[in-house]
């Protein structure tokens, strides 16, 4: 394979993994608004931490990590703490800034 073949299919799979994120994300926000799913510790950690792969540009964990909200009886109890409280709404206002550019936000989640 050329470099120019192998620099095109590393391409269409960060693009693929890129839209995947996108939709991932926006189901889970969609179903974490609704309240179909309470918003809780378990969502709140994969919440933040497929924000966290979009922003680093690792779209495929991004989506894998969306996507586990989803499986909300497959949990056990949660027993982590966090030293911040974040809402559903700060969340969502990061990642919406992310798809617009926006820095890191200036505090951890945990």
């Amino acid at each position: 394979m050329s470099e120019d073949s192998l620099r095109q299919a590393a391409d269409l799979d960060r693009n693929f993994w890129h839209a995947h994120a996108r939709r991932s994300l926006k189901e889970a926000f969609k179903i974490l608004e609704d309240g179909r799913i309470q918003f809780g510790d378990w969502e709140r950690l994969f919440l933040s931490a497929a924000i966290d792969h979009f922003r680093d540009r690792n779209f495929e964990q991004s989506s894998v990590s969306a996507r586990r909200i989803f499986n909300e009886h497959q949990r056990p109890l949660f027993t982590g703490h966090f030293t911040q409280a974040i809402s559903l709404a700060d969340l969502r206002a990061e990642y919406d800034g992310l798809k617009r550019g926006k820095p890191r936000r200036s505090s951890p989640l945990c």
